[in-house]
């Protein structure tokens, strides 16, 4: 059907909370897709995504819990074909804080982009399922 496209990619975010419902981050990401018929895809790319928090009561800084709505856009580049298509994505990140400074979280998420590796329907949506675990460190 077009769309077996499997990725991983490690990422490295950057961001802040302007008050305690509004925030925003800036990612940089490198890895590699699997695409139907044995081929594969290096990709790379940078993103900017706004979140916020949906539990008002994480204004508690004692609070161990923070559930966030995550919406963004990402420019990428994939080898094969050599494209730079772009990727609108939300989500739903659950953010546990381990200690004062670290959070480990949890992003199930749905992305929107171009069928990027077809020759023939290039420009068709395509939605993925993605996942993302992290780690967090507040400066």
């Amino acid at each position: 059907n077009g769309s077996a496209v499997n990725e991983l990619n490690a990422k490295i975010a950057g961001g802040l909370w302007f008050n305690k419902i509004i925030g925003a981050r800036v990612t940089v990401n490198a890895g590699n897709n699997w695409l139907k018929g044995g081929y594969n895809a290096f990709t790379m790319g940078a993103g900017v995504d706004l979140l916020a928090n949906l539990m008002k009561h994480y204004a508690d800084e004692d609070s161990r819990f923070r559930l966030s709505g995550v919406v963004g856009i990402h420019f990428g580049y994939y080898s094969f074909p050599d494209d730079f298509p772009n990727q609108k994505h939300v989500g739903l990140q659950a953010a546990w804080k381990l200690t004062e400074k670290l959070e480990f979280y949890v992003e199930p998420g749905v992305k929107l982009m171009p069928k990027y590796w077809e020759t023939d329907g290039e420009d068709d949506p395509f939605t993925a399922g993605t996942l993302t675990l992290g780690v967090t460190y507040n400066f």
